[in-house]
């Protein structure tokens, strides 16, 4: 099958243009090879029905014409028969191969968009990490005595910032910025007493 081919069809069709990698694609490529299948089968069972309904036509010429009416009412209803149920088999498998193709492209989609999820989540975290780091490396500039005030500043304020920052209702400063307002532990709480041993 060729692929320019099809991707122009589904344009002319659809008015939708196509990636060679989009997983419509492949689903219309697989598609449609399904249904050419089904096509060529049902053709040649056509096929072999005509030239059996010629056959027996041929071969009814030699009898009278009674015997002739009786055959050809026979035959066709044999035919009619035949291949009705040869289309209801065809129809049926078609659904179920369709249906099968379609299960396993979703399928196939669904584990594509959960790993380009998880890997483009991945990179978030890195480059948050990363961004992280960079500004840590920036207030840390200072030297050990400014280190060690942020340092205590996240050790005594850790849950009290969680808490302020969740109920707090947002002030605008003279720059224009959202900020809250909350006080800060400079030191550690008082300790709980440690419980006796037994």
């Amino acid at each position: 099958m060729d692929i320019a081919k099809l991707i122009a069809a589904v344009h002319a069709e659809h008015g939708v243009s196509l990636d060679k990698d989009d997983p419509a694609l492949q689903l219309a490529t697989i598609l449609r090879v399904v249904q050419d299948e089904a096509r060529a089968e049902y053709r040649a069972e056509a096929e072999e029905l005509r030239k059996a309904l010629a056959e027996a036509i041929a071969g009814a010429r030699l009898l009278s014409p009674e015997g002739e009416k009786e055959l050809a009412k026979r035959v066709s209803g044999a035919v009619a028969l035949g291949a009705d149920e040869r289309a209801a088999r065809l129809a049926g498998a078609h659904n179920r191969r369709t249906v099968l193709v379609l299960a396993a492209t979703l399928l196939g989609v669904a584990v594509i968009a959960a790993g380009s999820g998880w890997w483009a989540g991945r990179d978030a975290g890195r480059a948050e990490a990363a961004a992280t780091a960079a500004d840590l490396r920036v207030e840390f500039a200072d030297g050990a005595e400014g280190a060690a005030i942020w340092r205590d500043l996240i050790k005594f304020n850790r849950e009290t910032i969680t808490r302020a920052a969740a109920q707090c209702e947002r002030i605008a400063d003279a720059s224009g910025r959202p900020a809250c307002s909350f006080a800060l532990w400079t030191g550690p709480g008082p300790q709980a007493p440690a419980k006796a041993k037994r």
